[in-house]
């Protein structure tokens, strides 16, 4: 995964950890857990994320398959 990609798009769309981890319904700990690689984003986090920043398929493969 790429953090600093990932960062970016929540920069863009003005978006903190807490207020993603919030919309993908777990815990600022847990985000954190994801971002340090630790755990890994699950299809449908990474589908909540794609349609809350409206990120292209390329785009995804990008921050999440690198």
């Amino acid at each position: 995964m790429n953090v600093k990609e990932l960062k970016v798009e929540m920069l863009r769309h003005g978006d903190t950890c807490g207020e993603l981890a919030k919309a993908l319904g777990f815990s600022s700990v847990s985000m954190t857990s994801r971002l340090k690689g630790k755990t890994d984003f699950t299809r449908t986090e990474i589908e909540i994320i794609r349609d809350r920043y409206d990120l292209s398929a390329d785009r995804i493969v990008e921050i999440f398959l690198s």
